[in-house]
């Protein structure tokens, strides 16, 4: 696997795109694996990931959506000692 920023200017069209505030998706399935995704091998979002534990559990929507807004603010602001909070704090039924 290779990190995505690596093929920034080593392929004609791969550049960065500024993130402003798109839905993304991420493809979850009951064990880590690869897709392909127009022509790209693709990582699956890995059980184990928060985003993953969060929406694997019986939470309400506009729970899961605040988390992942509070998720996101504490990484642009690179608050990372908030972040841990935060998915420390959740708790998760296996």
């Amino acid at each position: 696997m290779i990190k995505a920023d690596k093929f920034i200017g080593r392929f004609e069209n791969v550049k960065p795109v500024k993130y402003n505030g798109e839905i993304l998706y991420n493809v979850l399935m009951e064990e880590y694996n690869f897709v392909n995704v127009n022509n790209m091998i693709c990582e699956t979002l890995h059980p184990n990931n928060i985003v993953a534990k969060l929406y694997t559990n019986h939470y309400s929507n506009e729970y899961k959506n605040n988390v992942v807004v509070l998720l996101n603010e504490c990484i642009k602001k690179r608050d990372y000692a908030t972040y841990k909070r935060l998915t420390s704090g959740i708790q998760f039924v296996n």
